[in-house]
């Protein structure tokens, strides 16, 4: 295995371990991993899940216009 390979292995382990799995299927992700290569320690491990977010609400018409003003509305379309 190259040490690439070995590198993102466990990085996904690592990822996995955090709960934030997933992030491979939006909008990507980012993030930094130090280990002392003397013990093989992990250091500190930062990830980042980037993902675009919407709001959506729905109204009904006499939420919008009143009443009698939805029935004015829906009739003019």
């Amino acid at each position: 295995m190259s040490v690439e390979d070995a590198a993102e292995h466990i990085l996904n382990n690592l990822i996995e371990l955090t709960d934030r799995s997933g992030w491979e299927n939006g909008d990507g992700g980012s993030g930094e991993a130090y280990f002392d290569l003397q013990t093989g320690k992990l250091l500190s491990f930062v990830h980042t899940v980037y993902y675009t977010e919407s709001d959506t609400t729905e109204y009904e018409p006499d939420e919008l216009f009143g009443v009698e003003e939805a029935a004015t509305a829906g009739a003019e379309q």
